[in-house]
């Protein structure tokens, strides 16, 4: 007999996941009344925290079968039960189980329960299962099963062969399960999820000064209450979840890796300046076309959108501004002078395409290999080639960056419980290594990200204008095998706000066009988010928070 599985919470007491009596709702669109449908998306978006619009457009999708909505906890069904059951067409079938609140916070990152498979079945009846159990399937789930399984209640008999009882051998008294907090703030991870809407990508939220995670959201994202049989609508759902073919359960922030374009400039232009070849103030003339390597042609951005080339730019310039030939000639130089290994080292010193040691979630550590050609060199200069980084580990670096060089290892255990209290487990900032680069290199850093944000050159200065809070950031565009690229901005605040620590925030968007124009907003999003509990600027695609405008031609 096992008892109660053990609850789930945010850093803050907010609960994530618990035994609970919920309410599944769901809606049969024929038979909901003529000019009702908008009404009965308010309202289920109040109860549930989906927009009433993305609502409303599920609904008028779904024609005559039922179409699963969401799940709320009994108490928030039964608040407002008299007003909902007034429309036709709803329907509600009340459940108890796991439960996981807000339709999942942080869904991959929590992960979800699954039957004991026969091919398992043996080895979790050695393990003390009775075997008809739910147990731990992936993220902290799965991580933390020893924790939150407790320990079973059990009595051992000898049986007779006509399957009667004879003598009872001994009684195993229960043991109450532990809780886990989790370093996740849970308001500020539900509007990052939002934040992703549209989109196929991720979003890092770390504290600079700790290593805790904040937030961490993968998009398309998806509801873990499916995975449990009593909720009525697991047998209308879960089938597509587990067959959908953009992978809703892959947690993106941590288990995908990708390019990350020109937000290595930062890593190749900390190895310029620790070198000793070039300052800050050394100079580059940024033309539309890099041309110093025989037999390659590299375009600056400024030549793709059909703009005047940047011209004459230092080299904190030469941050503000992406530019492609500054990067190209340091990833040649450096090569030439300092080594085929000395930039990717200077990678790995940040950490990316080596494991962050996150522990109770799953990740992929990427790859950042010595180029073996002057043309992988130049490539490596501007972040492409076959570098391949996680969100995990650029938040990581950009942490880095602003804390003057501690890297600290990403966690999101805040502490494990007892029944009675007890800390059994609790977090401690753990330091991965400390970059060696000077204050004066790390200096530089910050200004060329000030200045992407606060010049008027700036790749993403439209994008912040308004925005109180002093905030540093790299766009990127990273070029992928098909025609749009992965959209990118990392970066960090400096608000000395006694009761909001500063935060790194790494943002991809995949196949989504260029980073100051998607990843940009996106990371101002997460800012509005973490400082004022709310957002308030919508995107330049959107008529209104999370409702999108009619496709019309970019102008931006």
């Amino acid at each position: 007999t096992p008892p109660t599985r053990g609850d789930i919470y945010d850093n803050d007491g907010d609960i994530i996941a618990a035994e609970a009596e919920a309410v599944a709702i769901g809606v049969v669109p024929d038979e909901i009344g003529e000019d009702q449908t908008g009404n009965l998306a308010g309202i289920i978006a109040v109860m549930t925290g989906i927009p009433s619009n993305m609502i409303r457009d599920t609904i008028e999708r779904g024609g005559g079968f039922y179409v699963p909505i969401g799940e709320v906890s009994a108490q928030t069904y039964y608040d407002r039960a008299t007003y909902l059951n007034s429309f036709t067409g709803v329907a509600v079938n009340p459940y108890t189980s796991r439960y996981y609140y807000n339709g999942g916070v942080a869904p991959q990152v929590i992960g979800y329960l699954l039957s004991i498979s026969p091919e398992q079945y043996e080895e979790y009846r050695r393990k003390g299962y009775a075997g008809d159990e739910k147990v731990g399937a992936a993220g902290i789930e799965k991580w933390g099963e020893e924790y939150l399984k407790g320990k079973p209640a059990g009595d051992l008999y000898v049986v007779n062969p006509d399957g009667s009882y004879n003598t009872m051998l001994g009684r195993t008294e229960p043991e109450a399960a532990n809780t886990i907090y989790t370093t996740l703030d849970k308001d500020l991870q539900i509007l990052v999820q939002k934040a992703l809407y549209g989109f196929s990508g991720a979003i890092v939220v770390l504290e600079l000064d700790t290593g805790r995670v904040l937030a961490m959201a993968s998009s398309p994202s998806f509801d873990p209450n499916y995975f449990m049989p009593q909720n009525y609508n697991s047998q209308w759902a879960l089938q597509d979840l587990v067959n959908d073919q953009e992978r809703p359960l892959w947690n993106r922030a941590a288990q995908s890796a990708y390019p990350l374009g020109s937000v290595f400039k930062l890593v190749t232009a900390t190895a310029a300046l620790e070198s000793g070849l070039y300052t800050r103030d050394s100079r580059y003339e940024c033309t539309s076309q890099y041309t110093e390597l025989p037999g390659f042609v590299g375009n600056d951005w400024t030549y793709d959108k059909d703009l005047p080339p940047s011209g004459n730019l230092t080299l904190v310039q030469g941050i503000m501004r992406s530019c492609n030939p500054w990067f190209y000639h340091l990833g040649l130089d450096l090569y030439r002078q300092k080594g085929a290994t000395y930039l990717s080292d200077w990678a790995r010193e940040y950490g990316l395409g080596q494991p962050t040691d996150i522990g109770a979630v799953a990740e992929e550590v990427g790859q950042i290999n010595d180029p073996t050609t002057e043309g992988a060199a130049v490539q490596m200069g501007i972040g492409q080639g076959d570098m391949l980084v996680s969100p995990l580990q650029v938040a990581n670096m950009l942490a880095a960056i602003s804390n003057g060089g501690t890297l600290y290892r990403p966690q999101i255990i805040e502490k494990i419980t007892s029944v009675d209290g007890t800390v059994l487990q609790e977090f401690e900032p753990e330091v991965l290594n400390e970059i060696p680069a000077s204050k004066e290199t790390l200096q530089a850093l910050k200004d060329g990200m000030e200045l992407v944000i606060r010049n008027e050159r700036g790749t993403a200065y439209r994008r912040f204008v308004g925005l109180d809070t002093p905030v540093f950031g790299k766009t990127g565009t990273a070029t992928t095998s098909v025609e749009d690229p992965h959209s990118w901005f990392a970066g960090f605040t400096d608000a000395n706000n006694p009761d909001k620590p500063d935060i790194a925030v790494a943002v991809i968007l995949e196949y989504a066009g260029d980073g100051s124009a998607y990843a940009a907003p996106v990371f101002r999003r997460v800012i509005e988010a973490y400082f004022a509990g709310e957002v308030y600027t919508p995107y330049w695609w959107e008529w209104d928070i999370y409702v999108t405008k009619t496709p019309a031609p970019d102008t931006e």
